[in-house]
């Protein structure tokens, strides 16, 4: 039995007991029925697509909630939602048809925000329908905890350790421990690199990528490109599948090469017209200006 098969069995035998866990629990607990306006989503929700809301909805509108969601009280009869965001919203839809959907069955639990936090992060890892941008949220979200440092911190961090093998084993132990409950199999160095980036898409990659069907392969080379209107021409393409990868990976090498070139033509054409004489010709407020942006570029070029 290989190393990773190993760890495998390991980190789903760990799942299987968290699980098993939360079952007991819920034997445990009082399960209440609750109406939905009683109800409000936890703050550290990974989950944006909420997509599949209208037909879990249908499936609600028929049999009502089967499944109890986990809630824990808050102030005046309201409830915080540890797990079951989904189930809720599905209600909330339900209930627009037939009001009596709007009450659902809920395990209450009196877990401090810190126990619900972790729980709905575990929660989070073990379901199988979150996407990568969400599944990089809930990693770097539980590396952040357990590290007590800030997510852009955990970010920098990780990059650093992925492009260095063993400079960081802190870090790396943590990134271990964050997906120990998840079924992912997945290597620090695939995660820098395929998933952290995704936490920097702009909002109209992000909004492809969840709700248009965007690869996350095409989503990631798209970032690459800085020009909005450019970027939304070559978003169409891609989302209706005029665009591939490799396809989209030559037109950014030729238009990078292209312009390197403009650059290269326009650094020399100043280089012969900076003469001491032309110089002279320069009113006070031009010189400052010329100062400034001569500052500008020794600090690119320095970088």
């Amino acid at each position: 039995m290989t190393r990773s098969s190993t760890r495998s069995m390991f980190d789903q035998r760990l799942s299987r007991t968290h699980e098993a866990t939360l079952d007991l629990e819920q034997t445990r607990n009082p399960v209440l029925l609750l109406h939905v306006d009683q109800l409000q989503p936890g703050p550290h929700q990974a989950r944006r697509d909420f997509s599949g809301v209208p037909k879990l909805g249908q499936s609600v509108l028929e049999r009502g909630v089967l499944m109890p969601l986990r809630v824990r009280p808050l102030e005046k009869d309201r409830y915080e939602i540890i797990a079951g965001e989904q189930r809720w919203r599905a209600a909330q839809w339900a209930a627009q048809q037939r009001p009596e959907r709007a009450y659902l069955p809920c395990t209450i639990t009196s877990a401090s925000s810190e126990v619900a936090r972790q729980d709905g992060l575990h929660e989070n890892l073990v379901r199988t329908d979150l996407n990568r941008y969400e599944i990089t949220q809930v990693i770097v979200e539980r590396v952040a905890e357990r590290e007590g440092i800030s997510r852009d911190e955990v970010r920098e961090r990780l990059i650093r350790e992925g492009n260095r093998n063993g400079s960081d084993p802190l870090i790396a132990q943590s990134f271990e421990q964050a997906i120990a409950f998840s079924t992912l199999e997945l290597q620090l160095s695939s995660f820098v690199r395929f998933y952290l980036p995704l936490l920097e898409l702009p909002e109209d990659l992000l909004e492809a990528l969840e709700t248009r069907g965007l690869p996350f392969t095409l989503a990631l080379e798209l970032r690459r490109v800085s020009d909005p209107l450019e970027r939304s021409a070559l978003l169409e393409q891609a989302i209706s599948g005029q665009l591939s990868v490799k396809a989209l990976r030559a037109q950014l090498k030729t238009r990078t090469a292209h312009s390197k070139g403009s650059v290269q033509r326009t650094w020399k054409q100043l280089n012969r017209r900076m003469k001491p004489e032309l110089l002279d010709k320069l009113n006070p407020n031009q010189q400052a200006e010329l100062e400034r942006l001569l500052q500008g570029i020794e600090k690119i070029l320095n970088n």
